[in-house]
């Protein structure tokens, strides 16, 4: 069984970390590198409903385009239940879930999504 760093890997071999844009957060963003993973959720989006669908089918990791955080564009300054992206990290977190977003660098990538 991989864990989440073995998986992170391998998706920068297909679209390596250097092609995102200086501003983009790509990666392992929440979540234990070590991780083992026995099941993958692949989404647009970090949302509220994707994290309860990957709670609901048992998965372990989610893999999504755009970036959960973006520290350049919007700083986490808190991690707040009243809000959409504290209610996602949060739930990530108390479910051990990892999530890897893989953003402009899939976008530039030969054979990615742009």
């Amino acid at each position: 069984m991989p864990n989440v760093k073995e998986i992170e890997s391998f998706l920068f071999e297909f679209a390596p970390k250097e092609l995102a844009m200086d501003w983009d957060n790509v990666g392992l963003l929440v979540g234990a590198p070590e991780n083992k993973i026995k099941s993958v959720l692949v989404a647009l989006d970090v949302t509220e409903d994707v994290v309860d669908e990957a709670i609901d089918s048992g998965a372990d990791l989610i893999v999504a385009h755009h970036p959960l955080m973006n520290c350049k564009w919007s700083p986490v300054q808190n991690v707040r239940f009243d809000r959409p992206q504290g209610r996602v990290i949060t739930k990530l977190l108390c479910h051990d879930m990892s999530a890897i977003c893989m953003h402009t660098n899939l976008d530039c990538t030969r054979g990615g999504v742009n």
